[in-house]
């Protein structure tokens, strides 16, 4: 019987401490090295309409904040977007973290970023 062996993980440019964070900034690293300013979104979800509204006026003026029903199922999607964001695997881990300690704290998730020239 053959044995199951893990393989180690890839080694990684980055070390954010979410390898989908990482793997979001070797794409973009591979192609313009991260140097460029970026426009960056973010997304939240949220089950309640109120813990959306809330969140929507909290991330401004820090944000350009807008709120949506979820279009594929239940619950509403806040999307907070900056302009002109030089991203690093820092300002990746802060705004995480930031971003993750308001969705709990209103009964909702975070749902991940895209960024885009």
């Amino acid at each position: 019987m053959r044995s199951l062996r893990r393989r180690p993980a890839p080694v990684r440019m980055f070390n954010t401490g979410h390898p989908d964070d990482d793997a979001r900034l070797e794409v973009l690293a591979e192609d313009d090295g991260l140097r460029h300013a970026y426009s960056w979104s973010h997304f939240l979800w949220f089950e309640a309409r109120e813990a959306a509204e809330e969140a929507t006026e909290r991330l401004e003026p820090a944000y350009t904040a807008k709120m949506v029903e979820n279009p594929i199922g239940p619950g509403w999607i806040v999307q907070a977007l900056r302009e002109g964001v030089l991203l690093t695997p820092e300002a990746v881990t802060e705004a995480r973290g930031e971003l993750t300690g308001l969705a709990q704290v209103l009964g909702g998730r975070y749902d991940g970023w895209q960024a885009w020239v």
